[in-house]
């Protein structure tokens, strides 16, 4: 069975603020909070449509100038830590044609995390 493609975007339920050069994201129950730099704001911005990881480290390499085989690494550690404290979702590829709206993204189910702080 081919492997199928993984397509992140945001959770309609999370909330994002974007300040001076830095983002703060929260999800709207309370139960989550994470704050990133300029680069982690880039990904979320992206993210409001889903995108492929490949899509993904396309967009930084350009916008940051940096090769994409060295930022993959922290991208996908940003995008697993935005799903695991329910600020972002994940959909297989087979979906993507439902997903109309960030709204329709089909969430992944993972355990509820207090944000650790991480910062890209």
């Amino acid at each position: 069975m081919a492997s199928e493609e993984r397509y992140f975007c945001v959770n309609p339920e999370a909330m994002g603020a974007s300040l001076e050069d830095s983002i703060v994201i929260l999800d709207v129950q309370g139960q989550s909070f994470f704050s990133s730099n300029d680069v982690g704001s880039f990904i979320w911005r992206l993210i409001q449509r889903p995108q492929t990881l490949s899509d993904i480290k396309r967009a930084v390499s350009a916008e940051y100038e940096v090769d994409e085989t060295k930022c993959e690494k922290d991208i996908f550690r940003f995008l697993e830590q935005l799903i695991q404290t329910n600020l972002a979702n994940v959909a297989l590829s087979n979906y993507v044609d439902l997903i109309r709206q960030p709204a329709d993204c089909l969430y992944k189910s993972t355990q509820r995390a207090e944000p650790p702080g991480y910062r890209l």
